[in-house]
Order: C-alpha cells, then sequence, then structure tokens
C-alpha cells in the first residue's frame, strides 16, 4: 500500500505565493514535479474550519455551531481521513508547530474521533526529531503523516521569524520557516526507500488580507471569502507521474475523496455533498464561506465579520452577505476590489440591467461592450441560481435550536461601494 504525507501550508494564498517564492525553494520544487492546481479553492476561511473540511471531505461537519466560541465535535456525516486511514492498517502521525495557545483540534475531536491525539511540539528540533523518527522507523505497515507548520500565521512567532525587523520581514521568515519544514520531511522521505511509493499532498488553507475590505475588528482572515483568502495553492505528487498544471475548479474538499482513490482505499457509503473524486468527476463551480451554516451572523463582539457565502466558477466569484451581492472577475481583478454588480441595477424580480453610472472614457467602453456586459449577467444568473440552492440546502442541515439561517432574500440586493460617479 501506498504512503500518505500532507502538507498543511499555513496563511498561504496564491496572492501571497508569488510574493513570497523566493522563500519557498522546496514548495517551489514540488509545484514544478507535482499535479499542481491552478484553480484550486479552499472552502473555508479560517484554519480550523479548513482542516475540518479536508479530513472530512465536506464542508458541513460543523454547521450546527452558533458561536465560534462554543465549537463540538464534527457530525461525522463522513469518516475523518486519518482514522480511515488507521482503520486499514496505516501507521498515523498528526504534529504541528509551535504549541497552538488553544487545542481546539485534540478538546473537539477535529483531528480524531478516536484515541488518537494531534501532537503539537514547542521545540522546533524536537519537531523535525518527532518527523524523521517517525518516517525512519520499522514498520510493515504503510505510514500516513500530516505536518502543519503554524509560523506562518500572524499570531505565531520564534526566534527564526524574529530576526525581521519589520512586519514584511517577519511575515518573509515565518513563509521561510514552513518551507524548511516541507524541506527537511521531503529529506527524510528521499533518504529513504519511502519516496518511492508516498503520495504528498500540499494545500494552502486561507490566504491574509490587510484591511482591504473593511477593519473587522483586525482580523486578516476568516471574513468574506474573497480570491485573495481563498484561492490557494496546491499539488499532488505522486512518483512516476508526469508534472503537469490542472486547471480545473478543485476544491479544498475534494482532497479526502481523490487521496483515497489514490491510495487505494473504497469506503462504504457516502455523503451526499461531500467532494468529487477530481481523477473522476469535474467542478462547474465550488464553494466556499466563513462561518458555519448556523453561525451568528456579526458573531465577534464589537465586529463587523458577516456571514458569507462564496460560489466561484472559471471567471467570477460571487459573494453574498446581508448587506447584500458582490461579483468580481478574480482573473481580472484578483484582490476583488470592483464589484461588477455596481454597474448593474436589480428590480423586485432580481433581474439586473447594466449601468454605465455616467462613464463615458473608451477605457469603461472597451471593459464593457456588449458582449461582455452579456457574459457577466449570463454567469450572474446561473451562479445566483446555484448559490441560492445551496444557501437553502445549508439552511435546511441545520436542526439546532435556536436556528440561524440565513436570510435569502440578500441575494435580491446588491452590495453599495461607495464610487464618486
Amino acid at each position: 500500500m501506498k504512503n500518505l504525507v500532507v502538507f498543511h501550508m499555513e496563511s498561504l494564498s496564491n496572492y501571497i505565493y508569488q510574493t513570497e517564492k523566493r522563500h519557498m525553494r522546496a514548495l517551489n520544487e514540488m509545484m514544478a514535479k507535482s499535479t499542481s492546481f491552478s484553480h484550486f479553492f479552499s472552502s473555508a476561511t479560517s484554519s480550523l474550519m479548513a482542516v475540518t473540511d479536508f479530513l472530512y471531505g465536506n464542508d458541513f461537519e460543523l454547521d450546527q455551531i452558533d458561536k465560534f466560541e462554543r465549537l463540538q465535535p464534527p457530525m461525522g456525516n463522513q469518516t475523518n481521513l486519518f482514522d480511515l486511514l488507521s482503520e486499514h492498517g496505516y501507521e498515523v502521525l498528526g504534529i504541528g508547530y509551535p504549541q497552538v495557545y488553544k487545542d481546539d483540534l485534540n478538546e473537539f475531536q477535529l483531528w480524531s474521533k478516536e484515541s488518537n491525539k494531534f501532537q503539537w511540539v514547542n521545540n522546533y528540533e524536537e519537531f523535525k526529531l518527532q518527523i524523521s523518527e517517525f518516517l525512519q522507523a520499522p514498520t510493515t505497515k504503510p505510514k500516513a503523516l500530516y505536518v502543519w507548520d503554524l509560523l506562518s500565521h500572524l499570531y505565531y512567532l520564534n526566534g527564526f521569524k524574529l530576526q525581521g525587523t519589520n512586519f514584511h520581514e517577519r511575515r518573509s521568515y515565518g513563509y521561510e520557516g514552513i518551507d524548511r519544514t516541507m524541506q527537511h520531511t521531503l529529506g527524510i522521505l528521499n533518504a529513504t526507500s519511502l519516496s518511492e511509493n508516498t503520495v504528498v499532498v500540499g494545500f494552502g488553507d486561507h490566504g491574509d488580507e490587510l484591511w482591504t475590505h473593511g477593519l473587522n475588528q483586525g482580523f486578516c482572515h476568516g471574513f468574506e471569502p474573497y480570491s485573495t483568502i481563498t484561492w490557494t495553492p496546491a499539488f499532488i505528487y505522486e512518483p512516476g507521474q508526469k508534472p503537469e498544471t490542472n486547471d480545473k475548479l478543485v476544491s479544498l474538499v475534494d482532497l479526502r475523496s481523490t487521496i483515497l482513490q489514490m491510495l487505494g482505499i473504497q469506503e462504504s457509503g457516502s455523503f451526499p455533498y461531500s467532494g468529487i473524486n477530481i481523477h473522476e468527476a469535474d467542478n462547474e463551480y465550488v464553494y466556499s464561506r466563513n462561518f458555519f451554516a448556523n453561525q451568528i451572523d456579526s458573531d465577534y463582539d464589537s465586529s463587523e465579520m458577516n456571514k458569507a457565502y462564496s460560489i466561484l466558477n472559471n471567471n467570477f466569484n460571487l459573494i453574498v452577505t446581508k448587506y447584500g451581492m458582490e461579483l468580481y472577475e478574480y482573473h481580472l481583478d484578483p484582490t476583488n476590489h470592483c464589484n461588477l454588480l455596481n454597474f448593474f441595477d436589480i428590480d423586485d424580480q432580481g433581474n439586473i440591467m447594466f449601468n454605465d453610472r455616467g462613464a463615458t472614457h473608451i477605457h469603461f467602453k472597451r471593459s464593457f461592450f456588449s458582449g461582455q456586459i452579456d457574459f457577466i449577467q449570463a454567469n450572474f444568473y446561473m451562479l445566483k441560481e446555484k448559490l441560492l440552492e445551496r444557501i437553502r440546502i445549508k439552511n435546511n442541515f441545520i436542526t439546532a435550536s435556536p436556528c440561524h439561517s440565513f436570510d435569502e432574500t440578500n441575494l435580491m440586493k446588491i452590495r453599495e461601494k461607495k464610487y464618486r460617479w
């Protein structure tokens, strides 16, 4: 049986990766020799939601929770990936550095519903040593390793990161730090026979943004799923494969099914909203969100952290909050600052009509020619219909009381941006 190594790449979006590439040589090499995904999107905007989505292969596991501070164990719509691997005879290890300030992963059984505990290590040399010992230990069983270096998260500091004299330098040291961990782990793999029979997976859980869409009480992620947050690097490496770039839409929740197929493990039963095996099916669109389905809107005290859902296809990102809808062409506008719906009016039936807002310059006319307007409208109507369908599924999934469902009439209004018309 094949072995598995997973790299959880903390706080790494494509937007950040492009600015930090020079500090991430190990990742660069893995992206170059693997199947890398150009349109991979995280299903969440925060780490704990992302790791749960990955392990369970769906984004419904925590949807009964009404406040982030009141976490509960996952519902178990599907078996946790590493529990399932353990059941199939794998030796498993989940290990992270540094020690988290609040161990929700173990306390609420997000990592495992069994006795298996996620190991947090507060000393970096010990962290590397435990990775080495696990991979090098003689055994007849296949191995599965989950590596999560948190140093790139804004909260965490160590002596390596504190070499930076300003925020930019410290951030770069953080990403260089998680790349050192990848380099070390791959070095151990390559020094053993495991490298010949190991699937290696890496994914960014979310990005960070410096308050360009609002102060959000100072949070740099966890708010609306703009593509600066959810569009992340990801790769899958299998020995003997030909390197390629996969341009299809892939969601974080798809990795579990894909990994199981690559490991030759069949699962009994299924959950209707689980991710796909990307080797056997394609996504027409993918989803993301920042809150649990039952989480109270503006959950954090004195903040405007808005409950939000999004849907993406190959061109557009449609987001909805209580303030209405936003539509971004994320290739042309990767930072999601031009809400295209601000150039449309909406009627009480939900139809949108183009309005140039008095823009007469040729730059504007070349951008909004008739075919482009039709293209925007067609994509908007399709994405809106599918997002409404998803929100209704999420609302109906809530069984907790009281129920804090999302108001679907928010899909009948456009979120305003105060341009100087």
